[in-house]
């Protein structure tokens, strides 16, 4: 048994270009330090390849029993994973196991200090603008000229945008890419080359053999309505993470909310990302090593100097408000109810009060207009 997979770990290792040019660059430096400085650490440096290379087959071949020891061993020095989550404390009580208050919820006006470059905050701008401009401005106009509608959309992209960069930056980057993006990235890079190298496939019928082979594939990349539903649904996952419950709970806003993720922001970012030639570019951009020109250089460095920092979105925000300030006129209602007289909408107007934390202020008005 221990024979047969060796003789497979070897006639995988002999099929990989890279392995072999690695295999034949080591066997090459451990004859030349052989002969011209020392036998034995020509000998050693060979040995020191094929033990790390059996050591690296017996890990990925026995994760999980790696992991068991390394966790015991880590038990025994006495080292603990650190976790932020449940380190942190209660915004409320201060508490760091508190069981009452909600330390779940969303953040309350998320942009206040969050400070970007102007650059980039007029990037963001504009593309917003764009995808409300083409998607609901368009029909929106027509019915009523209100800018309170936009307004509310637009502060609520921005409480959106600014809770989902809080969340990206809560990320534990290296765990997501050792536990998520490699082990992925691994098994699709054996299938490939299992097609190419042993089963000999060319690369134009790659596609079709995957299929056949009834190869595990992603539900998005069937075609292009499988990818659509599959944008809507993290969609839905993602509007509950970065949208007030009040805003959810209305149906206009969550369809409105969830098609504009899908088809104005996920969709084309999931093109983006597939392309090939967006892929080489940022290949090619990264290890590109040559001296860029000084006067680039000096232009580049005079930007970063001088780019102020300003709130995130607020040109975008203000722009309705004050639409909404100058043109709207203000409609007064003859013979309107006394809200407080009237007990079911004192009822809804409470509720909304304990929503948002201001009920002591009615209480107060109730104890003043008694007195």
């Amino acid at each position: 048994m221990l024979l047969y997979h060796v003789k497979e770990v070897l006639l995988k290792f002999y099929q990989d270009d890279i392995a072999r040019i690695v295999a034949l660059v080591v066997l090459t430096l451990s004859i030349v330090v052989g002969f011209y400085v020392s036998s034995i650490l020509g000998l050693i440096i060979l040995l020191f390849f094929i033990n790390g290379c059996a050591a690296a087959v017996f890990t990925l071949n026995h994760k999980e029993t790696v992991g068991r020891y390394l966790q015991k061993l880590k038990d025994f020095f006495g080292y603990k994973d650190y976790d932020p989550l449940a380190a942190s404390q209660c915004d409320v009580c201060g508490n760091e196991r508190c069981p009452r208050h909600n330390r779940n919820a969303l953040i309350h006006e998320p942009w206040k200090g969050f400070l970007i470059e102007a650059p980039l905050d007029d990037a963001v701008d504009r593309f917003f603008s764009h995808i409300l401009d083409t998607f609901v401005r368009n029909w929106h106009s027509q019915i009523t000229p209100d800018e309170q509608f936009m307004l509310g959309i637009k502060a609520n992209l921005r409480d959106a945008l600014c809770r989902l960069l809080i969340r990206a930056k809560e990320l534990d980057a290296p765990t997501v890419i050792t536990t998520r993006l490699l082990p992925t990235f691994f098994i699709h890079y054996e299938i490939i080359a299992k097609m190419m190298l042993v089963d000999h496939v060319p690369m134009d019928r790659l596609a079709k053999t995957f299929l056949i082979d009834e190869y595990p594939i992603h539900p998005a990349v069937l075609n292009r309505q499988a990818e659509v539903n599959y944008l809507r649904g993290v969609a839905k996952v993602l509007i509950p993470r970065l949208f007030t419950p009040e805003n959810i709970n209305c149906k206009i806003f969550f369809n409105l909310i969830k098609e504009l993720l899908s088809f104005w922001v996920l969709l084309p970012l999931l093109d983006v990302i597939s392309d090939p030639n967006l892929i080489n570019l940022l290949i090619i951009a990264a290890t590109d090593k040559r001296p860029k020109d000084a006067a680039s250089r000096a232009k580049s460095q005079h930007q970063k100097t001088s780019c102020e920092k300003v709130e995130i979105l607020r040109e975008f925000v203000e722009r309705s408000r004050e639409r909404v300030e100058c043109g709207v006129e203000t409609v007064v209602v003859q013979g309107e109810e006394n809200i407080l007289k009237d007990q079911s909408k004192l009822y809804f107007f409470m509720q909304f009060l304990i929503k948002e934390g201001a009920v002591e202020w009615l209480r107060f008005y109730l104890d003043v207009g008694e007195c």
